[in-house]
């Protein structure tokens, strides 16, 4: 169909107006609702244009982004409003007022802001956003997956793709040169988490195709998902569905989900013959096979669209951020070689001894490797993958006698400005894993650490990450000794959902002369 070029620019010129006339209403009603409330008397960053444009200028520009929040943490202390576009939202950068927020177990406190309606058409109303009774019940049933036997039967997977991916590292690195490993360490978090939410290991897989697709699609997901982070006018639905990002959008999104039922409908069948062949089996045996979480669900009698949402959480939630923290951990190691052989020592000791039958790391072992522990959880420090986490309160909050946040307001914790605060981390831009001894971590308010939130909302996988990262880093340093050719200093985090460097990370993997 032929449209006059006349007609089609005085449609875009209309439809342009209207998109403005709705972001400018938008605008002024936030900005009333937020006098109603009598919360402007708290400091923050200057606000442009009737507080509309807000702080978007400065947050929208990527490299940026880190580097001003980082700024107005240091800036305006403890508590401080922010605009991001025309939505309006309180900053805690203070442990005991981040506590009372995500301490509180009153439903009217754990809600999830409007950041997360970016993840809803892929993670719908899974256990990372749902709300109220929907989520007590599914975290009491998700709960149970990371039980101690269910961690424990973990293990056989961690070991599987460490042996994987040390395989991969020593065909990588056999010319003696520097490469990045990013998509490599992604590859191996995401290897782990397919096979312990639907049961599937990708090397074994059939549809090697489909698979493939299924990551490509998340990709393109996450990067629109982005783009409507910093530019907020993408938030409102009536210009979104205008936009041509939103057709790409929708078909990566649909096809995510037939994905997801169609593996769904593959384990509904298999899973009785399974369950009915371990029965058979040893007790030993069945404790190491364990279940998936999509067995856990479909024993659970859950629907086929509770799977999708909460299958879709796990992977979506589980696969970046672990294979984004192996990689900075490597470099963090390879920067610091004094941590690095600290970690190999104890890796060694579990590798001579009885703990590692058959080059496995057993969960006993894992309590051998204390400082790597540490070194784990400074690296979440220094750059944990979820940046900002946010929630909506729909009830009062009291943070002390003479302040407190009304409802229906969105408070956000700026991770990485709590991270960096010199109150809870003395040189906070210093590796240094001893922030993590328990005489140091003793006399420090638990909520300065939030890698993994806190409190009834606290990340349910964070055990599963904690060991995760631990046997494969451990089996590396057995292996290899690391070194880069890049500096921290001149590296620039990027938001892009989880926190990414600016560039590609370079390495050099060097066999070790002895235990190969």
């Amino acid at each position: 169909m032929n449209i006059d070029p006349e007609f089609q620019n005085q449609l875009l010129l209309t439809f342009g107006l209207v998109s403005v006339f709705i972001f400018l209403t938008w605008i002024v009603q936030a900005r009333k609702r937020r006098q109603k409330n009598g919360i402007y008397n708290l400091p923050g960053p200057r606000q442009y244009f009737l507080g509309g444009i807000g702080n978007l200028l400065e947050l929208s520009y990527k490299p940026g982004t880190i580097k001003c929040m980082l700024k107005w943490c240091s800036t305006y202390g403890p508590i401080f409003q922010v605009y991001f576009g025309p939505i309006y939202g309180i900053a805690l950068n203070s442990a005991p007022y981040i506590q009372k927020l995500y301490g509180s177990s009153d439903l009217d406190h754990l809600s999830k802001s409007f950041m997360y309606d970016l993840l809803k058409p892929v993670w719908q109303d899974g256990l990372a956003i749902s709300k109220g009774e929907k989520w007590k019940s599914r975290r009491k049933l998700l709960t149970h997956v990371v039980t101690f036997k269910c961690l424990k039967s973990y293990m056989t997977i961690f070991n599987r793709e460490g042996k994987r991916l040390t395989e991969r590292f020593d065909k990588v690195f056999d010319d003696g040169k520097v490469h990045p490993i990013n998509e490599t360490t992604l590859s191996a978090a995401l290897s782990v988490i397919i096979e312990a939410t639907l049961g599937i290991n990708i090397f074994e897989a059939n549809d090697v195709e489909g698979i493939s697709e299924f990551v490509r699609n998340a990709q393109t997901y996450k990067e629109i998902a982005t783009t409507r982070l910093l530019k907020p006018w993408l938030l409102i639905n009536p210009i979104w569905r205008f936009h041509p990002l939103s057709i790409k959008h929708d078909k990566a999104v649909a096809s995510l989900h037939a994905f997801a039922r169609k593996v769904i409908e593959e384990r509904k069948q298999s899973y009785s013959k399974e369950r009915k062949l371990l029965a058979d089996s040893p007790e030993d045996e069945t404790e190491k096979v364990g279940k998936s979480l999509i067995e856990e669900l479909i024993e659970a009698n859950i629907p086929d669209e509770g799977i999708v949402e909460e299958v879709m959480t796990s992977i979506g939630a589980g696969y970046e951020t672990s294979g984004i923290t192996l990689h900075f951990l490597l470099f963090f190691l390879a920067l610091n070689p004094e941590h690095q052989e600290l970690c190999r020592e104890e890796a060694d000791y579990i590798f001579d001894s009885d703990l590692c039958p058959d080059g496995n790391v057993t969960f006993d072992a894992l309590s051998k490797l204390k400082h790597l522990e540490r070194c784990i959880l400074e690296t979440l420090r220094l750059v944990p993958p979820v940046f900002i986490i946010m929630r909506k309160i729909t009830a009062p909050l009291k943070l002390d006698e003479n302040l407190e946040i009304p409802a229906n307001t969105n408070v956000a914790v700026p991770v990485q400005g709590i991270h960096r605060n010199p109150e809870y981390y003395p040189d906070p831009d210093i590796f240094d894993p001893d922030r993590f001894l328990p005489e140091n971590s003793q006399t420090r308010n638990q909520y300065s650490f939030m890698a993994f939130a806190g409190g009834p909302r606290k990340c349910i996988g964070y055990k599963f990450s904690l060991m995760e990262l631990s046997v494969l880093t451990a089996m590396i340093l057995r292996k290899f000794e690391i070194s880069t050719i890049d500096k921290w200093e001149t590296i620039t985090l990027l938001p892009d959902v989880t926190l990414i460097p600016n560039k590609p990370l370079n390495f050099q993997f060097r066999r070790r002369a002895t235990n190969c």
